[in-house]
């Protein structure tokens, strides 16, 4: 029976469009539109082709295309109309310029171009959040039924010189593959915020990578900061067996208020506290303190021979920029004021003629023992007003009056170090 009423279907359709085709305009709208001579005069069986004439009966075709050639066509309260702002062009459709393609039942998603101003092309909207933060507001999805890409496959790529990738003058800017690799083919500036790669490495350069430069403005204190641990010394390695410092101003090597320990041939560290630089000479860990001292023994050979007892020449090329005293005590044998030494710590310039002391001589500090030891330990309560003696000076004592027993002695002892300036 099925069968029958698509025969019958097929047969009447054939025969209402040949019949349309072949009589005058008049006469083809009564058949296309007056299909009363069929109404309720076919068998039961033969509903279906009675329902199908129905439907062309409530049919009707009228108007005229709105607007101009090329121009898409809507409907304008009940009539046809053409818009100027989308047209069909050979095998284009194309939207005027600042007009936008609109999405979603509030049109709040917009994708456009702007000739005017930018003369770009614009996705844009005015949401400012997606229903969760996870959730991106803009979207490129690809393989939705997961069945898997193909292993380095890019899925994201921007570009120029020509439509795409497969054209021959095509250079790749910037693509992003399957796996989240991502190809960049120029300068990658960050503008604020940090690089952060998570509980993963970072990877700076491959095997062919020539060398890596970091650029700052060098206005502060650690333009380029790297964490404790970061850098071993498995990662430091030359090829020349020497790293060149000779372009920086000074070095920081490793310091601690206290004891250092150097355990490995070529280490080096400083003592702040005991003002130490400390190495490893391969055997043994060695010191050699900052601050130096000149000890003196004063006995009556030298007040009875000469008053003048030289102690030390700074000559310029050993100590360049001189010394500054820090402190300096004297110690007697015996705590008696009756055999006190009256003496005066001084400078002068090196010899030129033999002739002892030197001219400008100078006054450092008075060595005054009237119970037996005398000391100074602030410099700037000296006679010289500080420790500072120019390079190019000898350091002696000049005895003012003979102690009255020449079985005593006394000891001077004077720290001093070597500035750098």
């Amino acid at each position: 029976m099925m069968k029958k009423q698509i025969l019958i279907i097929a047969i009447l359709f054939i025969s209402v469009k040949v019949g349309y085709s072949d009589l005058p305009p008049s006469r083809a709208k009564q058949i296309r539109t007056d299909t009363s001579n069929f109404d309720n005069n076919l068998s039961s069986a033969d509903n279906t082709a009675q329902k199908a004439f129905e439907t062309l009966d409530e049919l009707t075709f009228s108007g005229t295309p709105g607007g101009n050639d090329t121009e898409f066509q809507y409907n304008n309260s009940g009539a046809f109309a053409g818009t100027s702002d989308m047209i069909w062009t050979a095998n284009n459709v194309t939207f005027i310029d600042d007009q936008r393609l609109r999405f979603g039942s509030d049109s709040d998603w917009g994708l456009g171009y702007e000739e005017n101003d930018e003369d770009s092309l614009t996705f844009s909207t005015e949401k400012t959040a997606s229903t969760g933060t996870d959730n991106a507001m803009l979207n490129i999805a690809v393989d939705i039924l997961n069945q898997g890409c193909t292993a380095n496959q890019e899925i994201f790529e921007v570009g120029k010189g020509g439509i795409d990738d497969g054209d021959e003058n095509w250079i790749e800017l910037f693509a992003v593959d399957e796996d989240g690799d991502v190809s960049v083919g120029g300068d990658i500036t960050i503008s604020g915020g940090n690089i952060n790669t998570g509980n993963i490495p970072l990877v700076v350069g491959d095997a062919t990578t020539d060398s890596i430069t970091f650029s700052v403005d060098g206005t502060g204190d650690g333009e380029i900061v790297l964490p404790n641990d970061s850098v071993g010394s498995d990662e430091i390695n030359s090829t020349t067996g020497a790293y060149d410092f000779g372009g920086v101003i000074s070095l920081e090597v490793p310091n601690t208020a206290g004891d250092v320990t150097c355990d490995a041939a070529g280490e080096v560290a400083v003592d702040t506290t005991q003002k130490q630089f400390v190495w490893h000479d391969g055997t043994r860990e060695v010191a050699i303190s900052s601050d130096r001292k000149i000890t003196a023994l004063i006995t009556s050979g030298d007040w009875d021979l000469d008053s003048d007892k030289w102690l030390h020449e700074f000559d310029s090329t050993v100590y360049p920029d001189g010394i500054v005293i820090t402190k300096w005590a004297v110690d007697a044998n015996v705590a008696d004021p009756s055999v006190e030494l009256d003496a005066n710590l001084m400078y002068c310039d090196t010899l030129s003629n033999g002739a002892f002391p030197g001219a400008n001589a100078t006054l450092i500090d008075v060595l005054d023992t009237t119970t037996g030891n005398s000391s100074e330990s602030d410099m700037s309560n000296s006679d010289l007003g500080s420790g500072t003696i120019p390079t190019g000076k000898i350091l002696y004592i000049d005895i003012d009056v003979d102690p009255a027993i020449d079985t005593n002695f006394f000891v001077l002892q004077i720290w001093f170090y070597q500035p750098e300036s």
